[in-house]
């Protein structure tokens, strides 16, 4: 903590203390742990409290700090934790784990870092097997309307992020890595392929520069197609979306009786 003083540490204690009073835990975590802070950093403070039922986020001001506070009812700490690890996003994980103790009960503090740290290690659950056919239905889908040739250019851009969005993040829990949210996708792949961030990158320059997809359409098939491939049909009701050349993909409710499954195939 060298970037703040012990006193305006003890001031941010005392402002939390009265704005959150059943407070029995605070964890100190963010870029004032990794030694990274500045004066435009956030302070990152995860609350455990026992008089709420939700879990939300504030940002609040105090004197010349911004606080980034997020508050954890206590009956959810563990739920919280466990959603993370099933879904691989990490965030709150990954925030606990390298986050300290900074006022409340230590014991209790002390129990929720060393549990978020052992998840941390042990990595996300492996993705489920509809899990990963539902990311490569939606990219599939994503990579036909970014290649709809009667659509203007710019008005592909929500696609084209919801494509990269959509991509890293699949691309790193079927790889068995946390995918993080947000921003912080960029930095989990990042660690964990650099070379594919640098493709990503380029092809989305190329995309803004030359007002073409096809780079990024080109690393989305390939990425796809090293993971059980595209699936270009998914129904919805009774509707035909896409038809492939190649393979169909039909979609049927499950009842149970075997003999009525075999029927309708």
């Amino acid at each position: 903590m060298i970037y703040l003083k012990e006193s305006k540490l003890r001031e941010i204690v005392s402002f939390l203390d009265s704005k959150y009073p059943n407070c029995p835990a605070a964890i100190l975590s963010g870029s004032i742990i990794d030694g990274t802070i500045d004066a435009n950093s956030d302070l990152d403070i995860v609350l455990i409290v026992s008089n709420r039922n939700l879990l939300y986020n504030e940002t609040l001001k105090f004197k010349n700090n911004k606080l980034q506070t997020f508050i954890i009812p206590l009956q959810h700490v563990y739920e919280r934790l466990f959603a993370d690890f099933i879904n691989a996003r990490g965030h709150f994980i990954g925030l606990l784990a390298k986050g300290i103790h900074f006022y409340g009960d230590k014991q209790l503090s002390s129990s929720i870092i060393q549990h978020s740290k052992e998840l941390k290690k042990m990595g996300p659950k492996q993705i489920s097997d509809k899990s990963h056919l539902s990311s490569r239905i939606r990219i599939t889908q994503l990579i036909n309307k970014i290649n709809n040739s009667n659509e203007k250019w710019e008005d592909l851009f929500l696609y084209a992020g919801e494509l990269t969005d959509s991509l890293i993040g699949f691309k790193l829990h079927s790889e068995g890595f946390w995918k993080g949210a947000g921003k912080h996708k960029m930095k989990f792949i990042e660690k964990h392929n650099p070379k594919f961030k640098k493709l990503l990158i380029d092809a989305l320059c190329n995309s803004y520069e030359k007002r073409n997809y096809t780079e990024l359409v080109l690393l989305a098939k390939e990425e796809i197609e090293n993971k059980g491939g595209l699936v270009e049909l998914y129904p919805k009701g009774f509707m035909q979306l896409t038809l492939s050349q190649d393979f169909l993909c039909i979609k049927i409710k499950f009842t149970g009786n075997y003999k009525d499954i075999k029927d309708n195939i």
